[in-house]
């Protein structure tokens, strides 16, 4: 997703006038955002299933955030905005809510500060200069923006990824660590209350079941 829309508004730069070209930007921006508010909570359904042993595909994943995105734009993507390392699997795996999931993920980051924070920030810092050393680089090259372009957009979707399977890793270790017990088994296991689909094991998933 993030590749296509890079190309086109590199494209329109090259071929459109300036103003026209100002405004798909604009309008690819836009779209890109939408794509992100379901792409995002998706990416850590994926990885939290994976990590549990119920896995599904991406594509599944999809469609479960499509079908419930209000609430999860609500309660996931934009908790995930105020540092929210942990609002993905918080919101899957304990179903809470916008506010609840925020002081849920503070309380959690709390207990492993320093060590969560090094490893998302020196992370963070170390693709981003390696990718404005690329950026400079590929600058210097005919058709440099959109060869940037690819390559900027690639990295930023395996970021992503690594960062949203890391979030759910982090969340199990802090839980574990901090508060005993076996939350991976809690995890797996159907919320009270709510039917067991017939040979299949349920993902404790805001009330969608694993597919």
């Amino acid at each position: 997703m993030l590749i296509p829309i890079g190309l086109l508004a590199q494209l329109g730069l090259l071929i459109l006038p300036l103003s026209i070209a100002a405004l798909l930007a604009t309008l690819l921006s836009l779209v890109q955002l939408a794509a992100m508010v379901i792409l995002m909570p998706a990416l850590g359904r994926f990885m939290l299933s994976s990590y549990l042993g119920q896995p599904i595909s991406i594509q599944a994943a999809v469609q479960e955030t499509i079908a419930r995105v209000a609430d999860v734009a609500v309660n996931c993507f934009v908790p995930g905005i105020v540092l929210g390392v942990f609002a993905a699997p918080i919101y899957y795996v304990e179903d809470k809510k916008l506010v609840p999931v925020i002081k849920r993920n503070f309380e959690l980051l709390k207990k492993e500060l320093v060590p969560i924070l090094a490893a998302v920030f020196g992370a963070s810092l170390a693709v981003g200069i390696a990718m404005v050393i690329v950026g400079v680089i590929l600058g210097l090259l005919p058709l440099g923006g959109i060869l940037n372009s690819i390559v900027v957009n690639g990295v930023t979707a395996f970021v992503f990824a690594f960062f949203s399977a890391l979030s759910v890793w982090l969340y199990f270790w802090v839980r574990r660590k901090h508060e005993g017990g076996d939350p991976e088994s809690e995890a797996r296991a159907p919320r009270r209350g709510r039917r067991r689909p017939p040979e299949r094991v349920s993902l404790r998933v805001a009330g969608v079941p694993a597919s």
